[in-house]
């Protein structure tokens, strides 16, 4: 009777396992379910699992950056961060902080950083960044001034040669040289199509004279041939005249 009870509460629980293995089991917030799906399973340091579920993993507890830790990671929460002054959170993150630009990175000794805006004269054109002062343009000048977040952009050409260029242009006689050289420009465009067209037409006409004379030489070069091929049959004829006269008593026909 001992015996029979103990095989059915044995066959009960193995039923049970395998009931468990093939329709998964729930755990509870801070656990997960176990590699073979039989039971629940504490996570390990530096983890969290926050709700109940069927996870076999639980989630890595965050570390704060660029701010401070105000509610350690436990088994069911993650860490609880608070940006350092003058930082803001990531967008997306409530753990991550960031200086943005126009701001600069400074130390307070303590292990923390605090972020400030960049004063006249510097900037920080990166996240997380310190200020910079803007660079110098000497004698050049100023092209495009600087802000917080950007560098000053200088000139390339010295202010003085910009002056003598601007007094140069300022003046009326470029306009009349400009006046001429337009004028000498419509001249020497007119005189190059003038020349154009005398060489394309000489062309024109020395081709025509080639083709004439490659006609005129056809055409002699068959008269020729025709009057060879007549003098051929004429000599066969004076030929067969002469023949016949020697055949009948008269006199040779001469071939003149």
């Amino acid at each position: 009777m001992f015996l029979q009870g103990s095989l059915l509460l044995l066959g009960f629980t193995c039923f049970l396992a395998l009931f468990q293995a093939a329709v998964g089991i729930e755990c509870g917030p801070g656990e997960k379910v176990s590699l073979r799906r039989d039971k629940c399973e504490p996570c390990p340091p530096k983890q969290y699992r926050p709700k109940q579920g069927d996870y076999v993993e639980c989630l890595n507890c965050v570390e704060c950056k660029n701010s401070r830790e105000v509610a350690p990671c436990t088994s069911i929460a993650n860490t609880k961060c608070e940006c350092w002054e003058g930082f803001s959170q990531l967008p997306g993150s409530k753990e991550v902080c960031r200086c943005n630009k126009g701001s600069g990175i400074e130390p307070l000794g303590n292990g923390e950083n605090t972020c400030k805006p960049c004063p006249n004269g510097t900037f920080s054109n990166r996240f997380n960044g310190i200020c910079q002062p803007w660079s110098k343009c000497d004698h050049n000048g100023i092209m495009v001034p600087g802000t917080n977040s950007f560098d000053v952009i200088c000139q390339t050409t010295p202010k003085n040669a910009v002056t003598k260029v601007s007094a140069l242009t300022s003046t009326p006689h470029p306009a009349i040289v400009t006046h001429q050289t337009s004028a000498n420009a419509s001249t020497m465009a007119s005189t190059r199509t003038a020349t154009t067209k005398k060489l394309v037409s000489t062309g024109t006409t020395k081709q025509m004279q080639l083709q004439h004379c490659k006609s005129s030489l056809g055409l002699f070069y068959s008269l020729w041939l025709l009057r060879k091929k007549v003098k051929k049959v004429n000599l066969a004829a004076l030929k067969s005249l002469s023949s016949l006269n020697t055949k009948y008593g008269r006199q040779p026909v001469q071939s003149g």
